[in-house]
């Protein structure tokens, strides 16, 4: 089953020139991505099933898809841990 995503209430964000910002002013939380990881949290908020997300980022990104598919994993956990992203159904 696919997991899908999106920002948690209270969450807000900004994307720049060079990345994306994401702020939880109730807690003071502060957090910052850079060009690709703004990529990944837009595709990952866009409510795509996984492998269709990872394909649109292969195409944007030169890497290989184990790397990408990790690195899309372990950004997902991280911002599942700040509490700034959850999972939704489907």
């Amino acid at each position: 089953m696919s997991q899908h995503y999106e920002a948690c209430p209270g969450v807000v964000w900004r994307a720049l020139d060079d990345g994306l910002v994401l702020l939880d002013s109730a807690r003071g939380l502060y957090f910052e991505l850079n060009a690709s990881g703004r990529q990944m949290f837009e595709a990952l908020c866009a409510g795509q099933p996984r492998s269709a997300l990872l394909a649109g980022l292969a195409e944007r990104f030169d890497v290989d898809p184990t790397t990408l598919a990790h690195d899309f994993d372990a950004l997902c956990q991280q911002l599942l841990q700040q509490g700034l992203i959850r999972r939704i159904a489907p």
